[in-house]
């Protein structure tokens, strides 16, 4: 009965916050122990993001208080070298810190963040920022590769980033210390890869995938194995964008039914839900799931907007 746990997990959607309850105990105030100072628990929420220098957001990654929104640009031409992406800074309220913290960039798209490097997809290289002032650090070209669309990140393994190649069907890993780079080994091709998620526990790089008619697929490539096994969840099809990996399912975004869809792993990748968004996405691109608020921010490309919304999902 995984699916009747699955729901009964997934209607504690919207929980609001605790009340605290009077104290009946007759123990004089000065002698009540100081209660320790701590975060107030941020409030469920359901909030739209509609900032007018938003450009076509296509990933939003969080730390430490602020969110990262990549912007392809004013047109959305996520190919072209054309010079109008940037990084938007947010704090946890969805204000615009800073619209354009990073600057410098083509048509960026996933990010991923490592010892306060912030790294970004940007069509054939992978750009380094520091996190803390916006400055750009470098990058790491793949132009070699002759591909026009890399696409997600996601820090795998000590030292390395995973960077999938939607346009090539390859999957490349990079070695953060000195920049070099490998398409990743597969016993079978992994066509048109879009979102990444790593497990560490188990090795295992999830992928979905972005390819014609709405035929992507969800799959799992085990690094325990050389090459990499790679095993299809055949459960579900669609045009598959971001990934998120909560417990026993996956969280994708599918710019086919504009909605985030929720697979079980367990059970061959099988839809069993979608994120109850107030309304279908246009572009729901590569999404965050903060865990520590329980809040999904989504990137709304073809919207310029940004949608966020509390979920209890585990």
């Amino acid at each position: 009965m995984r699916y009747l746990s699955f729901f009964v997990l997934f209607a504690l959607l919207f929980a609001s916050a605790c009340n605290e309850s009077e104290s009946t105990s007759e123990t004089p105030a000065e002698a009540q122990p100081v209660a320790e100072t701590a975060p107030a628990p941020r409030a469920p929420r359901d909030q739209t993001i509609e900032e007018p220098g938003l450009a076509s957001p296509e990933s939003v990654i969080g730390q430490d208080g602020f969110y990262y929104v990549s912007n392809v640009g004013k047109k959305l031409e996520p190919s072209k070298k054309d010079g109008d992406g940037f990084i938007s800074k947010l704090d946890t309220a969805g204000k615009v810190v800073d619209l354009k913290f990073m600057k410098g960039l083509d048509a960026p798209k996933g990010s991923a963040i490592v010892d306060g490097t912030f790294y970004v997809a940007d069509i054939d290289k992978v750009a380094m920022y520091d996190l803390a002032t916006g400055e750009r650090k470098g990058e790491v070209d793949l132009s070699a590769e002759k591909t026009i669309f890399l696409n997600d990140l996601v820090a795998g393994p000590a030292g390395t980033l995973f960077v999938s190649s939607t346009d090539k069907s390859k999957i490349y890993q990079i070695n953060l210390a000195d920049g070099t780079y490998a398409a990743l080994a597969t016993s079978a091709p992994v066509m048109g890869p879009n979102g990444l998620w790593y497990d560490a526990d188990a090795n295992h790089l999830y992928v979905v995938t972005f390819l014609d008619g709405a035929n992507g697929k969800a799959g799992r490539l085990d690094l325990n194995t050389t090459p990499a096994t790679y095993e299809l969840l055949d459960g579900y099809l669609g045009s598959l964008d971001g990934l998120v990996k909560i417990g026993d399912y996956l969280v994708t975004s599918d710019w086919a039914t504009q909605s985030l869809v929720i697979l079980d792993i367990a059970n061959g990748g099988t839809k069993v839900g979608e994120h109850p968004m107030s309304l279908r996405i246009q572009g729901p691109a590569d999404f965050y799931y903060d865990a520590a608020t329980q809040e999904f921010w989504v990137p709304g490309m073809q919207m310029n907007k940004i949608f966020i919304k509390t979920s209890a999902l585990k």
